[in-house]
C-alpha cells in the first residue's frame, strides 16, 4: 500500500470494518518517519508526551 496520509488511510479503515464507530471516538497518533536535524534530549521527550498517560 502506498498513501500520502497512512493516518488518514488507516481512520479510514477503521470506520470501515466498525460501521458503529464514530470519528469523535476515535484518537489517532502520528508519529512520522521524517528526519529532524535537531536532536532531542530522551528526558526532555519523555516528560512533553507524558499527557498521553491521561487520555480517556
Amino acid at each position: 500500500m502506498f498513501a500520502t496520509n497512512p493516518a488518514l488511510s488507516g481512520l479510514i479503515e477503521v470506520t470501515k470494518a466498525f460501521n458503529q464507530t464514530r470519528i469523535n471516538d476515535i484518537h489517532l497518533l502520528s508519529l512520522g518517519t521524517g528526519r529532524s536535524k535537531r536532536s532531542y534530549d530522551y528526558d526532555h521527550f519523555k516528560r512533553a508526551v507524558l499527557w498521553l498517560l491521561y487520555l480517556p
